[in-house]
C-alpha cells in the first residue's frame, strides 16, 4: 500500500483537484492507497514553510509534485514507474 499525503488547506481547489486525481489514478491502476490530507493551517511551521504553494503531494514520504498535479506524475510515481526509471 503506497501512503499518499497531500499538504493542503481548506477551500484550496487545487487542493481538491490533486486529491481527486491521486484517486482517479489509484482506481485506475488498481493501487492501494493510504491518502493523508495534512491540513497546512493547523501547524505554523508547515504554513511558513509551504504558504501558498499548496497542494504538495508526497508519496512514501518523497515529494512527487506541488501546486498543479498531473495523472502522469501520479501514476509513476503510484507504480514506481518514475523510479524504476531513475535507478534503472
Amino acid at each position: 500500500m503506497k501512503r499518499v499525503e497531500v499538504y493542503s488547506r481548506r477551500g484550496c481547489c487545487l487542493c481538491d483537484d490533486a486529491k481527486e486525481t491521486i484517486a482517479r489514478v489509484a482506481e485506475a491502476a488498481g493501487v492501494a492507497i493510504e491518502l493523508v490530507d495534512v491540513d497546512i493551517a493547523r501547524s505554523p511551521s508547515l504554513t511558513l514553510t509551504y504558504g501558498h504553494h499548496i497542494p504538495v503531494v508526497f508519496v512514501d514520504g518523497r515529494e512527487i509534485g506541488r501546486l498543479k498535479l498531473d495523472e502522469p506524475t501520479v501514476r509513476a510515481a503510484l507504480t514506481d514507474a518514475g523510479e524504476a526509471a531513475t535507478h534503472g
